[in-house]
């Protein structure tokens, strides 16, 4: 993503354009840590540079941020110091912090999962996937690590002995872009399968019937707050709530906002920082009252602007997922080929091949 935004739920909301990182405290509207990645390499490209996700550990102690050029920063949040720098293999996707250490957990492109200690100089390879993960958490107790593919699968493995998988979530017929916790026991995943779904992580069972999305929502950014689900998908307007009530999803309402999403978090419960793809207003705050998410708190949008200072509305519309969408009949979606997607060969040029050597044996 070129726009990422992430809140330790407190006082603190970080922001990522391109390469450029802030993380402001909200009550004083002050930048308390400015960022800029730079090229290390002369054979990088401009946009390997890019901040691609970010997050705040469980107590606020650290931040951590994960870059195209294949790298994975820390700061401690005390100092504001990056108190860890170090590489990864292959270009990162995801991130998750362990809840009772100082280590993070880094999922890659080609489908392994990294524990990245902060004392540490290199990461160690925790599991791999057959195809790219997408998405990776911790559970609270640390006894569980659960990741997300491209190929349909949700593994739960052991942690840290993740050689011993535990279950798998099995069902979506698309990539399992995103997951998340919403208790010690339940998690709810989104796909490009259109569905979003309740499992019992523990046993790997779906707990309750799909929840059919809308058609071309390919939800980019799922996060849950106590037990509402929030989702937004790839170049749409909107941002759809859920909640889960007695392992029933059930929907709850959809905002419409007046400008394509970049990104959104939630800054406290009831409470949502989002970003769009406009030059006036490009921040939005929401707030739930009497069961409607309203608009709030104008004056501190306009200085989150003000903090970035640059135009919104130029930057490219999101489609990371989009161009990562399996082709029908060996065709791909998109041509365009990005760090980000895996080059398909077309199943008719398989065939032509095919039989251009069998003629050439006869």
């Amino acid at each position: 993503m070129s726009v990422f935004i992430s809140s330790n739920r407190k006082n603190l909301l970080a922001i990522s354009v391109k390469n450029s990182l802030k993380i402001i405290e909200l009550e004083k509207n002050e930048a308390i840590l400015s960022y800029v990645n730079q090229l290390t390499n002369v054979k990088e490209e401009q946009n390997e540079v890019d901040i691609i996700a970010h997050k705040f550990s469980p107590d606020s102690c650290y931040f951590a941020a994960i870059t195209g050029n294949k790298k994975l920063f820390v700061w401690k949040m005390a100092d504001k110091k990056v108190c860890c720098t170090m590489d990864i293999g292959k270009r990162p996707t995801c991130l998750s912090f362990e809840h009772d250490k100082n280590t993070v957990v880094v999922g890659d492109k080609s489908g392994d999962v990294y524990q990245c200690a902060l004392k540490e100089t290199k990461p160690k390879l925790l599991l791999g996937h057959l195809s790219m993960v997408l998405d990776v958490i911790l559970t609270p107790d640390c006894r569980f690590i659960i990741s997300a593919d491209r190929d349909e699968k949700i593994r739960v493995s052991s942690y840290p002995m993740s050689f011993c998988i535990h279950s798998f979530c099995l069902g979506h017929t698309g990539l399992v872009s995103c997951i998340s916790l919403i208790s010690t026991d339940r998690l709810v995943s989104v796909s490009s399968d259109l569905t979003l779904r309740l499992w019992d992580f523990k046993k790997g069972i779906q707990l309750s019937e799909s929840v059919q999305l809308p058609k071309d929502c390919i939800v980019s950014h799922l996060e849950v707050c106590s037990n509402e689900i929030a989702i937004m998908a790839e170049r749409l307007t909107e941002l759809r709530i859920y909640r889960v009530d007695n392992d029933l999803i059930r929907f709850h309402s959809v905002i419409k906002l007046h400008s394509t999403l970049l990104s959104f978090s939630y800054v406290a419960e009831n409470n949502i920082a989002v970003v769009l793809k406009d030059s006036s207003r490009p921040f939005v705050m929401l707030r739930l009252v009497e069961d409607v998410y309203t608009e709030v708190n104008h004056e501190l949008c306009f200085a989150i602007s003000s903090h970035i200072g640059m135009d919104f509305s130029l930057l490219p519309e999101p489609s990371t997922l989009i161009q990562l969408l399996k082709p029908v009949n060996g065709k791909r979606s998109f041509q365009t080929i990005t760090p980000e997607a895996t080059i398909n060969i077309e199943s008719s040029s398989i065939s032509n091949y095919s039989k251009k050597t069998k003629t050439a044996v006869k």
